[in-house]
C-alpha cells in the first residue's frame, strides 16, 4: 500500500546530506513523487516503479534502508518479506535499516456498547442467526500475562505496536491507545462472552499469529485464554 510517508523519506534523506537516494514503490504514487521531486529541484533522488524483488536498482548496495513496512497489527500486508529481502541483497555490511526494532503488545479492554455493536449484532441480523460470520479462520505462539488495573467486564483484547529508530538520538513512536493516534490505530479482538475481572487479577494466555494461506496480505490470529481458543483474521 502506498503511503504519504513515501514522499518524505527521500526529502529527509536529501536534507541530511545523502549523496545518492533511491526510492522504490510498486504503485502509481511513484509518478506523483517524480513530479514532486522535479518541482522541488531535488537532484540526488532517483525513483523507481516496481517490486523490489524483481527490480534492478541503480546501485547494488546501500548504507541505509528506510521503509514504512509496518501494517495493521504490525504484520498485516506482509511487507516484512520485502525489507528482509532488501537487507539480504542491498544493505552494505555495516549498513543500517530504519526502523530497526518493533515490539508487538496486547492489552485487555472492556466496552459493553462496542461489544454489543460488533459481536452481539451477529446473533440476530434481520431475524437470522449469523454468528458464524463473526468467527474467523485460525492459523509457536507467544504466552502473555496481563494484570488488571481496574475491575469490570473484559470484552476484548487490543493489539498495538511500538517502532524504534535506535540511533545516537533515539526516536520511537507507538500505536498504543495511550499515545497520539496514528493511521494504524489498534486492532481489537473481541471474545464471545465478556469476563468479569477484579483489580489485580492476572490473565494468562497465548497468542499465535500466522500468515493467511489464501491471502498473503492477511493474518490468522489465535488467542488462547479463559480456557477457550478464539480465532480471527486480520484483513
Amino acid at each position: 500500500m502506498a503511503s504519504i510517508f513515501f514522499f518524505f523519506f527521500f526529502f529527509f534523506a536529501s536534507q541530511a546530506g545523502a549523496s545518492c537516494i533511491v526510492g522504490i514503490d510498486n504503485s502509481e504514487i511513484v509518478y506523483t513523487a517524480m513530479d514532486i521531486v522535479r518541482k522541488n529541484n531535488v537532484k540526488n533522488v532517483e525513483l523507481v516503479k516496481g517490486r523490489l524483488e524483481d527490480t534492478e536498482l541503480p546501485e547494488a548496495k546501500y548504507d541505509i534502508i528506510i521503509s514504512e513496512w509496518m501494517g495493521y497489527f504490525l504484520l498485516y500486508e506482509s511487507m516484512l518479506d520485502s525489507i528482509i529481502y532488501a537487507r539480504e541483497h542491498h544493505l552494505n555490511p555495516n549498513g543500517i535499516i530504519l526502523p530497526n526494532r518493533c515490539s508487538l503488545s496486547l492489552m485487555g479492554y472492556g466496552n459493553d456498547k462496542l461489544y454489543a455493536e460488533q459481536v452481539e449484532f451477529w446473533s440476530d441480523v434481520y431475524g437470522v442467526n449469523m454468528r458464524d460470520l463473526a468467527k474467523r479462520s485460525p492459523n509457536g505462539g507467544s504466552p502473555f500475562s496481563l494484570k488488571c488495573t481496574q475491575a469490570g467486564r473484559l470484552s476484548a483484547f487490543v493489539g498495538f505496536f511500538d517502532t524504534f529508530f535506535e540511533l545516537p538520538r533515539e526516536v520511537m513512536f507507538s500505536t498504543s491507545p495511550y499515545h497520539t493516534t496514528t493511521h494504524w490505530k489498534q486492532t481489537v479482538f473481541f471474545i464471545d462472552q465478556p469476563q468479569e475481572v477484579s483489580w489485580g487479577d492476572v490473565i494468562k494466555g497465548k497468542i499465535i499469529s500466522r500468515r493467511n494461506t489464501t491471502d498473503v496480505r492477511a493474518l490468522n490470529v489465535e488467542i488462547q485464554v479463559f480456557g477457550k481458543t478464539y480465532k480471527y483474521t486480520v484483513d
